[in-house]
């Protein structure tokens, strides 16, 4: 699950190789955003991965944090919100190709009609 915030940009997976349902690998590209979400995390830097920075967190923590996150909301326009500059543009980037594949996914729909 990818999930973008105000506080930043987190992806969420059930760690590789793991049957144990009680933890979550929270992933990120930029350093400080796992702890934005999870201060009390501990995190792993992994330079020559696709994410750098790992945290193995309680699935409940996860769902709790999140759960936070979603009744917090306040804004009308997401874009908007976001005060940081540079992530602004980023996620602005992010909206961008997503509108894109809305408007691919629309001419397949139009196709099957």
């Amino acid at each position: 699950m990818w999930i973008h915030t105000q506080k930043g940009f987190l992806s969420i997976i059930q760690p590789p190789g793991e049957t144990d349902d009680k933890f979550l690998l929270v992933r990120a590209r930029v350093k400080g955003d796992i702890e934005a979400h999870f201060p009390e995390a501990k995190v792993g830097f992994t330079p020559h991965r696709d994410y750098r920075f790992r945290s193995l967190i309680p699935r409940i923590r996860v769902r709790d944090v999140i759960a936070k996150t979603v009744f917090s909301i306040d804004y009308d326009n997401y874009k908007d919100s976001i005060t940081d500059r540079r992530r602004r543009e980023w996620y602005s980037k992010v909206w961008s190709d997503m509108m894109d594949m809305q408007e691919i996914f629309a001419e397949d729909e139009d196709d099957e009609r």
